[in-house]
């Protein structure tokens, strides 16, 4: 193997190893993501919601459409939207975190 492809690999791993898990998220954590990632004009409409309701990380993998309803969300699209968003969201963390506990058959090779 090259030194290029092991410097990439362990390039990959470290950024992997940074990530935060998902159910340690902050409010704050949360406010980035959903401006970053869902938009500015959802996190203009939405952030301060999201702060009033205090919505870490672990909230965020358990909200659904009624919960969202609850927290005033009135536009259905803006709900499929995010609820869409956040269930990518949960299975890149979900990816993370298992690969950080199974190890790849590049790791397991000498």
């Amino acid at each position: 193997m090259s030194s290029k492809r092991i410097n990439r690999m362990d390039s990959n791993q470290k950024r992997k190893s940074k990530l935060k898990p998902l159910h340690l998220w902050s409010v704050d954590d949360v406010l980035h993501w959903l401006r970053k990632h869902i938009g500015e004009g959802y996190y203009i409409a939405y952030g301060n919601t999201f702060k009033e309701h205090a919505i870490t990380g672990r909230t965020l993998k358990r909200l659904n459409e009624s919960g969202l309803i609850r927290m005033g969300m009135k536009n259905r699209q803006h709900r499929v939207d995010l609820l869409a968003k956040i269930s990518v969201l949960k299975i890149k963390s979900d990816v993370v975190e298992l690969q950080s506990v199974v190890p790849t058959s590049s790791s397991t090779s000498t």
